[in-house]
This record gives structure tokens, sequence and C-alpha cells, in this order.
């Protein structure tokens, strides 16, 4: 899967060399400024993004809490009942699966 790829790109540089768009002594000048250009983009705003990030999951996350407090109030029993019925059936399966895989391997 990488071979075409690689054959595609020095394919497509020799096409560009031959034609004059773009000699292939300065291409690896001109690809590394452009690396180093997004680079330094990208190192100059990961900042900004955590600094807007961490506010924005932390304020959804307390705003997840409030929602799901405010909608279980009155009905916490049935909400663990709930739970453990989940929690059990999990544990059931996985118990019967591990008793069951090993009869069947050859």
């Amino acid at each position: 899967m990488v071979l075409p790829l690689l054959l595609g790109a020095a394919g497509t540089g020799w096409l560009l060399d031959q034609s004059g768009i773009l000699s292939l002594d300065d291409a690896g000048e001109e690809i590394g400024e452009a690396v180093g250009g997004v680079a330094a983009a990208v190192v100059r705003a990961v900042p900004e993004i955590i600094e807007e990030l961490g506010p924005a999951v932390v304020d959804g996350l307390s705003k997840s809490v409030a929602a799901t407090r405010e909608a279980l109030r009155g009905r916490e029993v049935q909400a663990f009942a709930g739970l453990t019925v989940v929690v059990l059936s999990f544990a059931s399966f996985w118990a019967l699966k591990s008793a069951i895989l090993p009869m069947r391997r050859p």
C-alpha cells in the first residue's frame, strides 16, 4: 500500500522537475520550509486550544452531572436498581462466556 504512494510521489516529482515547475534540488528546502511553517502554526495554536477547551470540558461535565442529578431526583432507588441489573447482567454474561469458550476450543 505504501509502494504505490512512493512510486506516485517519485513520478510526480520527476514530472515536475522535467517540466520546470519545481527543481528537485530545491524541493527539500521548500518542503522543509512548508512543514516548518505548518508546525510553527500548530505549536502557536495549541496553547489557545487548550486554554479554551479545558474550561469547556469542565463546564460540560458539570452541566451533565447537574442534569443527571435533576433527572434522577426522586427516582434514586429505580436508578440504582437499574444500574445493579446492568452490572449483574454483564458479570453473568462474562462468567458464562469464560466458562463456555474453553470448552469449544479444539
